[in-house]
């Protein structure tokens, strides 16, 4: 009620009204504003950016680059799970950039690893990307790096995958969607975050 301190809510539903809806639940098909708002809620990215337009850890705690200059490092966080409870790991990571840079037909995600001459997990929490050249924008590239689950989009056509259920291990889980009526996220109890 009036008067009560922000800090007080423990709960509740937020409705946010929406002129536009999201065009697709794929991340590689999505075109609208609308649709990546949405993937920000539903996945992770391993680095993310926060309000002060800085670099900050998402689902890797930690990156470097060698003194090659192209053979970059990240350590993935161990205790990530997918909505569907499957534990996420450095394999699930680079198994999402491969496809996005490898996927022609997706419209806007094959630009970022576009680069990215290998993308390997060492074990499941190192993620090994090699670089073609050095690039100065390697965490800008990271950002849009939604991460799937390798165990449900290895046997789909990724361009012709619906994917209504849209598991991710982000902090909000899809409950319903209805395009131009109703998407209807609830938190996800089992976040990292």
């Amino acid at each position: 009620g009036a008067g009560a301190s922000p800090s007080a809510a423990t709960g509740g539903t937020v409705r946010v009204g929406y002129a536009g809806s999201a065009d697709s639940l794929n991340p590689g098909n999505g075109l609208l504003s609308e649709a990546y708002d949405l993937y920000e809620l539903v996945y992770d990215t391993p680095i993310a950016v926060n309000e002060n337009n800085e670099f900050i850890p998402e689902l890797a705690t930690a990156w470097e680059v060698a003194d090659d200059g192209v053979t970059w490092t990240l350590n993935i966080r161990d205790d990530a799970v997918f909505h569907d409870g499957t534990p996420l790991t450095a394999e699930d990571v680079a198994f999402s950039i491969k496809l996005y840079r490898d996927t022609t037909d997706f419209f806007y995600l094959p630009a970022y690893p576009d680069v990215f001459e290998s993308i390997k997990a060492l074990d499941d929490t190192t993620l090994e990307i090699v670089t073609s050249d050095p690039v100065g924008n390697f965490e800008s590239r990271m950002v849009f790096m939604y991460v799937i689950p390798k165990h449900i989009w290895e046997d789909v056509d990724p361009v012709e995958f619906e994917n209504k259920e849209m598991i991710g291990s982000g902090s909000f889980k899809l409950v319903e969607f209805k395009r131009r009526e109703v998407a209807r996220l609830e938190a996800n109890k089992d976040y990292w975050g």
